[in-house]
């Protein structure tokens, strides 16, 4: 019978039970390492040590794995029940780092509530880079805090932001409150509406840079910022109908119809077409301007009698008019345009009711 080789048994002992408990440690300490990256929770110095320790006690595990791998060699490691010390306080550590990092894992995963944007300056990048057969980056930002002034704010950075983050930018933080209340970052970028700013300080003709300012605050919600910068590029480009249409509509999807109307109205006297009198009248109802989306709406029908869009838009405008018999005809011009529309049908069947009601009660007053 054969004696098992020394390869057998280094084999053997790596896949022993001991041998896949630290395997399993140290991919759960790795897990937990990048869920801690993913789910970044700002400001306190502890959250900011934890994955650094966690990182530590990957590296203990990958030491205690190649000791249980070969501690029969020669030259085994001296003083065993030391050792056994350490791996019973590893464990313990490990179980702890799963813990937090599955509490961190539901809080943001659970996370339901709105994104809020907050401005911010990096005073100070850092990070370490360590070799593990395979590179495990953990670098730092110091940003000034948006909580309260004078105060500094500490987040891990993902190797995706470390390019792109340096001391004295301008960034863009993006908080999410958190499932159990622990707030945390989910994305850090560099605030370009600053940089677009700068460059038409110096370049004021800069149209492209103004185009990427408006995107950009559009994008990030800043409205006051979005409508003085489109109110600064119709001043110079008052015939730019493609550009402001484009943000028209990215103002409507948003519901932001105040600002729709800015960028669109004035191309009802500068470029009067269906589409136009369409848009700017969808979005004066939606503000409150009601007769004169139904006037604008109207004329907008004139220039393309064939288009179901104004007859749709002037159903609930007449509606909301109380004008019940205007509005009932414009929901059947839209249905007979286009038949697969159970919103307009439902509308329809109640104002048709509405109208039976009104009528009843109408002949009632007259016996």
């Amino acid at each position: 019978m054969k004696r098992p080789t020394g390869l057998t048994n280094t084999v053997g002992r790596l896949f022993s039970l001991a041998g896949l408990k630290h395997m399993l440690a140290i991919v759960v300490c790795f897990m937990a390492l990048q869920i801690q990256m993913m789910y970044r929770v700002p400001g306190a110095f502890l959250f900011l040590l934890l994955p650094w320790v966690s990182l530590a006690v990957l590296c203990l595990q990958l030491v205690l794995l190649v000791r249980h791998v070969f501690h029969h060699a020669p030259g085994e490691l001296p003083l065993p029940s030391a050792w056994r010390s350490v791996e019973r306080a590893s464990g313990i550590l490990v179980r702890i780092f799963v813990y937090y990092s599955v509490f961190l894992l539901a809080n943001g995963i659970l996370d339901t509530g709105s994104t809020k944007e907050h401005e911010s300056v990096v005073t100070e990048v850092k990070g370490e880079e360590v070799d593990l057969g395979w590179f495990v980056p953990y670098t730092w930002a110091t940003l000034r805090s948006w909580e309260a002034p004078g105060r500094l704010e500490r987040i891990l950075v993902r190797p995706a932001e470390r390019p792109y983050l340096w001391a004295g930018q301008a960034v863009v933080v993006q908080i999410r409150p958190g499932f159990f209340r622990l707030p945390w970052v989910s994305r850090v970028e560099h605030d370009e509406g600053k940089y677009y700013a700068a460059v038409l300080e110096t370049a004021p003709d800069a149209r492209v840079a103004r185009q990427a300012l408006i995107r950009f605050s559009i994008q990030h919600r800043r409205w006051l910022e979005a409508a003085e910068a489109c109110r600064a590029y119709l001043e110079r480009y008052p015939d730019d109908y493609e550009f402001m249409q484009n943000t028209g509509k990215a103002f409507g999807g948003l519901g932001r119809f105040g600002e729709m109307l800015l960028v669109l109205e004035p191309f009802v006297t500068r470029r009067p077409s269906y589409e136009v009198h369409t848009l700017v009248g969808f979005a004066m109802w939606r503000m409150g301007r009601k007769e004169e989306a139904a006037r604008l709406l109207e004329s907008s029908i004139a220039l393309d009698p064939e288009s179901w869009w104004a007859h749709y838009f002037l159903g609930y405008v007449y509606r909301s008019l109380g004008k019940t018999a205007g509005a009932i005809a414009a929901f059947e011009k839209t249905l007979a345009m286009r038949p697969d529309f159970p919103e307009v049908r439902r509308e329809l069947a109640s104002l048709q009711t509405l109208r039976a009601a009104q009528e009843a009660a109408t002949r009632r007053r007259k016996r």
